[in-house]
């Protein structure tokens, strides 16, 4: 019994087609299943596959939105799946990097629980900083600095405001990035270091050949993800391109995903 929670632990989905995966029972996209993540509509299919949230190939975005917060359908839209390929559904041990089980990942998950699986712990400990900072980044990594919009989540106060720049919500990003007053702290920290102009130019490609520029971009402050591309001939002329909205992930997602629809983009033009 108790190996067989263990093993719930450590499972998830890792999507294909989409047509075996519960989309709200299952997990798939965190450590829990949907269902016991978001507020439901009382009229709700609980045994929707996920397949039943794509069109076209790809996320339903529209129906996303009927069922799910925006936050939600921002981190939905992030994950890849393979609406009109040939990858089936499969279970993966979340603990590895390669999605295979190993008994040391188990006895790692057992002992030292879901923070294990956080790689960015590894980093915290081992940097050599004071230990009350260590403690600090902790905290605001893991949402625990009291600010007003902890307080009130906590009903330790009505107010979440930030009364020093009356902005309406004391966030702990806010205090520590856009607050006035951690901008001028910022700007005095990097007064000091020597700035250096950098003038940048397309580069043409040989004759007769195209070139594909791609880029990926995240905001900080909601975690969005995007990427675009052109594709032009050694003169400059405009080929094709593309943009797309890819949900909330890391910037490195957003370049992987920019790689990869500009290389469909090249393929799609090469067969016309």
């Amino acid at each position: 019994m108790f190996g067989a929670q263990l093993l719930d632990k450590g499972l998830i989905w890792r999507l294909g087609k989409g047509n075996k995966v519960k989309f709200w029972r299952d997990k798939w996209i965190s450590d829990v299943p949907l269902m016991l993540t978001v507020d439901l509509a009382p009229d709700l299919n609980l045994n929707s596959l996920i397949s039943d949230f794509c069109v076209n190939g790809s996320w339903d975005v529209e129906k996303l939105r009927s069922v799910l917060p925006e936050e939600w359908v921002q981190k939905v839209t992030g994950c890849s799946a393979d609406f009109q390929g040939v990858l089936e559904d499969c279970q993966i041990w979340k603990p590895t990097s390669n999605g295979l089980f190993f008994v040391k990942s188990s006895y790692n998950l057992l002992f030292h629980g879901v923070d294990w699986l956080n790689p960015w712990w590894r980093v915290l400990w081992k940097l050599r900083v004071p230990p009350k900072l260590q403690i600090f980044f902790w905290l605001v990594f893991q949402e625990k600095i009291l600010s007003n919009e902890q307080r009130v989540r906590r009903h330790l106060t009505g107010n979440c405001a930030y009364d020093y720049c009356k902005w309406p919500i004391e966030s702990t990003l806010h205090i520590l990035r856009d607050c006035s007053r951690a901008r001028k702290a910022i700007v005095g920290f990097n007064s000091g270091t020597n700035k250096v102009q950098v003038l940048l130019a397309w580069v043409p490609p040989e004759i007769g050949v195209v070139k594909l520029n791609i880029d990926g971009s995240r905001r900080v402050s909601t975690g969005a993800i995007g990427a675009g591309g052109v594709l032009r001939d050694y003169l400059g002329q405009w080929i094709g391109g593309f943009a797309v909205n890819l949900g909330q992930g890391e910037v490195l997602e957003a370049e992987l995903w920019g790689l990869f629809f500009g290389l469909n983009l090249v393929v799609e033009k090469k067969s016309r």
